[in-house]
């Protein structure tokens, strides 16, 4: 399960760009799990199903909306939602399955958006 908080819904629903980068988020999030939230540019292409140069565009624009922080050289790592909304997780939530985050894609956005 994946929770999306309310707070955070405010800032997605007004734009486009922000939700693909956000679905971005949650799938490089879920998928980088097992590696304590560490991924490559390879493992970003992989997850979110794109060309590496579409992957380098949204690594870019993850990074520049602090979803993700780079490490080391090549190495990056999710930045936990604590750190995005602030300290109160005690707040409203929608609970978004893997199979249903993984069905949306870039192309199909709109019904992303729609799901809240």
């Amino acid at each position: 399960m994946n929770r999306i908080y309310l707070r955070h819904l405010d800032i997605l629903l007004k734009s486009d760009n922000r939700s693909r980068i956000f679905l971005s988020y949650l799938k490089i999030r879920n998928s980088s799990k097992g590696r304590c939230g560490g991924f490559n540019l390879s493992n970003l292409t992989e997850s979110l199903q794109v060309s590496d140069t579409t992957a380098r565009k949204a690594l870019k624009r993850l990074i520049d909306y602090g979803y993700v922080s780079p490490t080391k050289k090549g190495l990056y790592k999710v930045n936990s939602f604590k750190s995005l909304i602030g300290d109160n997780l005690h707040e409203k939530f929608f609970k978004i399955t893997t199979e249903q985050l993984f069905s949306y894609s870039w192309k199909n956005i709109s019904h992303f958006r729609t799901y809240w």
